[in-house]
């Protein structure tokens, strides 16, 4: 029962990360009209699902034994229980009311700072992993920064080479075989060695075949390029074909058009990157708490992830973003600087890389990070008075609470659950 109890409490947390943090995945998407709200909350509720369960692993074995110092909690796992509730319980309460008001805050520093309050509140100052929070902190304050300026290098030269060209449907011809590199480039080299890994080893025990292993994800990431190039090659020939019939389309308009599919695409990873990193948050105190009930000790050295809590991590993500996420995506993709479908492109691709490299080092950053700070790498290429800093304000006035009140609310919930213990 009290297992069944906290598996209810990760799906709320899990509902509210997705109303809340898959925005960042699809917001500039719909903010560009690349696609629409409904068909946004489908792409990335099955990419979000995809994610967590092949990904979701290793950021939540870093929040779970990372944070504070399980070995303190050694003689009494109880307490590391209890207190993994209360996390919960804070990152919950913390999502809901920020997704109410549209703030796109980061799920990453409510678990963070829930498990630092009732650490401090159980063991004392002594209980956190220092390190670890310093490490995490770093990678929150350089993801931003990251992300911004790998978006604002690749606008640069989307916009130099094909959008501000004479003639930029040729241009954008010639460059298609590139951008198709790029886009499924980042996906594959970060992405590709994993999922070949069974093909690898069915080849090898079933036919004997020795095959290189980077070999295969090179395989599978060329095939993917030059079928995305000739696909795109057709369609923006058909997209010619018919502006000809037409008196309002405009090569920028057909370019526009064609880079809006390149961004769906790009819109695709950040949903599959957002739920390989994030699903942790909502996941992680559960896989504590799993282990301590069937093991009666807790986690010291690295902890597995059963296939059932990934699985509720991502059934909550991708509920909670169907029916709850409406108002933070209005924030992302409207309310910060005006999108077309080639900025929208490079501003996902900039989040998508920026948060798929975490991922693959067990790192609990932002997404919320990542994409607010491509969409103001864009702005600043644009027009730098194109981009709202009243909404950018709130953001960042949300995101600097966010670990205080989480760590005030984890402390309370522990202090307080701890009196009935």
């Amino acid at each position: 029962m009290q297992l069944a109890l906290t598996a209810l409490l990760s799906f709320y947390v899990a509902w509210n990360l997705g109303a809340n943090d898959v925005a960042n995945a699809m917001g500039t998407s719909v903010g560009s009209k690349a696609v629409t709200l409904r068909q946004a909350l489908i792409i990335a509720g099955v990419l979000e699902f995809t994610g967590a369960v092949l990904f979701g692993h290793a950021v939540s074995e870093t929040l779970a034994t990372q944070i504070v110092d399980p070995a303190l909690f050694a003689a009494d796992p109880q307490v590391l229980l209890t207190g993994m509730v209360s996390v919960l319980l804070a990152c919950g309460i913390w999502l809901q009311i920020a997704t109410a008001r549209g703030w796109p805050v980061s799920s990453s520093h409510a678990v963070v700072g829930a498990i630092a309050g009732f650490s401090w509140v159980a063991v004392g100052i002594g209980a956190i992993a220092w390190s670890s929070i310093g490490t995490i902190s770093f990678a929150w304050v350089v993801t931003p920064v990251v992300s911004g300026t790998i978006a604002a290098l690749f606008y640069t030269l989307v916009k130099r080479l094909i959008l501000d060209h004479s003639d930029p449907l040729r241009q954008l011809n010639e460059w298609i075989p590139w951008l198709s590199s790029a886009l499924l480039g980042v996906f594959g080299v970060i992405v590709l060695p994993a999922l070949s890994q069974p093909l690898y080893t069915f080849l090898n025990q079933r036919f004997g075949l020795a095959i290189p292993a980077h070999d295969i994800p090179l395989a599978i990431g060329a095939i993917a390029v030059v079928g995305l190039t000739i696909i795109s090659w057709q369609q923006l020939e058909n997209e010619r074909r018919e502006a000809i019939k037409s008196v309002v389309s405009t090569p920028l308009l057909l370019v526009e058009k064609q880079l809006a599919k390149f961004q769906l695409l790009s819109a695709c990873f950040v949903a599959f990157a957002h739920g390989s990193n994030d699903v942790g948050n909502a996941i992680a105190p559960l896989a504590a708490i799993n282990n301590i009930n069937r093991t009666g000790t807790v986690p010291l050295n690295g902890l597995t992830i059963p296939i059932w809590i990934l699985l509720l991590g991502g059934v909550g993500i991708v509920a909670g973003l169907a029916i709850w996420g409406k108002k933070v995506i209005a924030t992302i993709g409207e309310n910060i600087i005006p999108l077309q479908p080639s900025s929208g492109f490079c501003a996902e691709l900039a989040t998508a890389t920026t948060i798929l490299l975490a991922s693959r080092l067990g790192l609990p950053v932002s997404t919320s990070h990542a994409l607010v700070g491509g969409v103001v790498g864009i702005g600043l290429v644009q027009n730098f008075k194109s981009i709202q800093l009243k909404t950018l304000q709130g953001i960042a006035g949300a995101w600097l609470v966010t670990i205080p009140i989480s760590a005030a609310l984890g402390a309370i919930i522990f202090a307080i659950a701890r009196l009935f213990i």
